[in-house]
């Protein structure tokens, strides 16, 4: 069994979406690699095309697209995912990084948005926001808030014990 977390970025909207992808669909990723292109069906969102950028796996090493494979293995870095900038110049560090191919050990893929379709990604998903509520909800919770107010204000008077010798 096969469990994705999904991160969709959107770049007209500036916003990245998050869902979690289940066997049978989520088997459908196995053995794509970064920049192959998935559609957006995948994940109920009818009309667009998505490409996929990245990820890291269960251990939290990020995958690179110029690793083939995907296994972890142990590259020389200077720059790029993996890899924290550093004070001198020309250092460069051994880091363990994750290949460019999805397997069953990736449990974060990332996605961005290349064509999109009619409805926006947040209504497709139905994570768009519901109006707001009338205003006389509103002023409810204000008033018991003004009326526990004074209650936190009183002094709370600690019983004393008398010793008797």
């Amino acid at each position: 069994m096969v469990d994705f977390k999904i991160n969709i970025s959107d770049k007209t909207s500036k916003k990245t979406y998050k869902l979690e992808v289940k066997s049978p669909d989520a088997d459908n990723l196995l053995n794509k690699k970064i920049r192959d292109k998935v559609k957006g069906e995948l994940f109920n969102l009818n009309g667009y095309e998505l490409q996929i950028t990245g990820g890291s796996d269960k251990a939290g090493f990020p995958m690179v697209s110029f690793l083939d494979g995907f296994s972890r293995k142990k590259v020389i870095l200077s720059k790029g995912k993996g890899f924290k900038k550093v004070k001198r110049k020309y250092e460069k560090k051994r880091k363990t990084v994750r290949g460019r191919v999805i397997n069953s050990e990736i449990s974060q893929i990332n996605l961005k948005v290349v064509k999109s379709g009619k409805d926006s990604i947040a209504k497709a998903l139905g994570l768009e926001q519901k109006p707001e509520q009338s205003s006389e909800s509103e002023a409810k919770p204000q008033e018991v808030a003004e009326s526990k107010a004074p209650e936190k204000n009183q002094e709370k008077v600690k019983p004393t014990e008398e010793k008797s010798e």
